[in-house]
């Protein structure tokens, strides 16, 4: 009888926090890339793995050698930071071994559900070249980037890991695609459709607003409407929402005095103080006490 295929890196346990639960997890309300750290010993056998959906895994720690034996011929991949290995959604392999320097690993998938609900143009013809040893450190650095969103418990709020995914697969349609798509003419929102979509944000900018929420509500695909933002807004979705929400803070700072930052943090959408006070340095140049005191 076959040897039974399990998912690729399957085999490789995954990374853990000091109070022992894994190092990334995604909320039950995450509808995006899922991501996994794994610790990757000095030597590991495997039997017959498969991918089922496009995946790549970007080295972190430690380097070594895999040999993979598939289609009676076996390849030897030299894994070391900073390159990383795409994976295509029919991606398999017989056997292999791998022997190096212990280390870790990050892996992100592309789980069809997500490309259907982001790229639902283009999702039946969607898949990744397989490729090894690519280096391109803008695409590490956005899936870095959303690993760290993940571990911090989503510190920039929900719609910028979202806005990350979809700049993520973008990214991947474009450079990584078997058939990336053909590119178009980029239209605008009709004015109508952009004075609704305005008074929608002020009218929800204190609530847990995402990309998709807005997309639904204004019968867009996540892609295509945040295609259509840019080009009418000429920024994106999660810094125009925190312009706005920075704009009301700044008001309500004045305005009820009697408010304290945390209170009026909460009513500007944002999830804590700090958060709120970081984002009003940077777009403001001085701290939310200081503007308060005028």
């Amino acid at each position: 009888m076959p040897a039974q295929k399990s998912l690729l890196g399957s085999h490789l346990p995954h990374m853990l926090a000091n109070n022992g639960e894994r190092l990334i997890t995604m909320p039950a309300n995450w509808n995006g890339l899922t991501l996994r750290k794994s610790t990757v010993p000095s030597f590991a056998e495997f039997g017959p793995q498969y991918t089922g959906m496009p995946m790549l895994t970007f080295g972190l720690t430690g380097h070594g050698q895999c040999h993979i034996r598939s289609n009676g011929r076996t390849k030897v991949i030299t894994n070391h930071p900073p390159c990383f290995n795409v994976h295509s959604s029919t991606y398999e392999r017989d056997s292999g071994y791998r022997k190096g320097v212990t280390g870790s690993a990050l892996a992100l998938t592309l789980p069809s559900s997500v490309i259907q609900r982001y790229f639902p143009d283009s999702a039946c013809g969607f898949d990744l070249e397989t490729r090894h040893g690519c280096t391109d450190n803008q695409l590490r650095q956005m899936v870095f980037s959303l690993a760290d969103e993940f571990q911090s418990g989503f510190k920039n709020g929900l719609m910028y890991a979202e806005g990350l995914s979809l700049t993520i697969l973008g990214w991947l349609q474009e450079h990584y695609s078997i058939k990336s798509a053909q590119p178009g003419t980029c239209k605008t929102f009709p004015p109508k459709t952009q004075a609704k979509l305005i008074e929608y944000i002020d009218s929800f900018l204190s609530s847990n607003l995402t990309i998709e929420m807005m997309a639904n509500q204004f019968d867009f695909s996540p892609s295509h409407f945040c295609a259509l933002f840019n080009a009418s807004f000429g920024t994106s979705p999660h810094r125009y929402v925190m312009k706005k929400r920075i704009e009301k803070g700044a008001h309500l700072l004045r305005s009820e005095p009697r408010l304290s930052i945390t209170e009026i943090a909460l009513m500007t959408g944002f999830s804590s103080q700090a958060h709120f006070t970081q984002t009003f340095k940077n777009m403001m140049k001085q701290t939310p006490s200081r503007w308060k005191a005028g």
